[in-house]
């Protein structure tokens, strides 16, 4: 009974910690994103201007 207790609880840390890594993953990642696609907006803005002034 107290081997399969600690088994879970040893489960629901590593499931926990996974979770937790996952979160923090996702929201630097999310942080970097926007991040990166700002500069490539603009860029992008900047292509649509000139590219009807080509054409």
């Amino acid at each position: 009974m107290i081997k399969s207790r600690k088994i879970w609880y040893g489960l629901l840390l590593v499931i926990a910690v996974v979770v937790a890594a996952i979160a923090i993953f996702s929201l630097t990642n999310l942080a970097r994103q926007e991040q990166i696609t700002e500069p490539e907006i603009s860029e992008a803005k900047g292509v649509a201007v000139v590219l009807p002034e080509k054409i």
